[in-house]
């Protein structure tokens, strides 16, 4: 039953990150002929690939092997699905980042290193950055504001990980009330 469990809320997880990275902003995928068939390919490449995941960071890794991470992903989509998307550095990260946040708030993983970069988290950094969701935002960007994170999270006695989700609460609090 546990192996059902962890089926169960792997596909929810999964369900949940590609929505929150996906979803937003201008639309990802091109108009091209069988896009629901390659679309659904895509779907599946990309379950298996986040699954990999949950292995690789049971251990926490360096913010580089992180970064690196992230970048894989983004070519390995590229790569595969060019014909259909392009990804970007703002998504991979969102969509990476977002999966190991579910995780490590369920208790799979340890406590990431770093955090899910999106606009709530962006205009509490008060950062000047472009937007995640465009094609603008790049590694770089998101190296700025992971040093801005840590000295946010640094002032609360915090990690990253620990400050982005108290900071996204928080939020969450204003739009839906206590």
């Amino acid at each position: 039953m546990e192996e059902e469990k962890l089926k169960f809320i792997r596909s929810q997880i999964f369900n949940l990150s590609v929505a929150g990275a996906l979803s937003r902003g201008k639309p990802i995928y091109k108009k091209v002929g069988s896009l629901e068939e390659r679309k659904n390919f895509f779907k599946n490449f990309l379950a298996k690939r986040m699954t990999k995941y949950e292995s690789t960071y049971k251990e926490t890794i360096s913010d580089e092997q992180h970064i690196r991470e992230i970048n894989n992903l983004k070519d390995e989509i590229n790569e595969k699905f060019s014909d259909i998307l392009n990804i970007y550095f703002g998504r991979a990260q969102k969509l990476l980042n977002l999966y190991l946040k579910y995780f490590w708030v369920l208790g799979f993983i340890p406590e990431p290193r770093q955090c899910p970069f999106d606009s709530v988290i962006i205009a509490g950094l008060k950062a000047n950055v472009p937007a995640w969701t465009k094609p603008g935002f790049s590694e770089e960007h998101y190296r700025k504001l992971v040093e801005l994170a840590e000295i946010e999270s640094k002032k609360e006695k915090l990690s990253i990980a620990q400050w982005e989700l108290k900071f996204w609460n928080k939020n969450l609090e204003k739009l839906v009330g206590k």
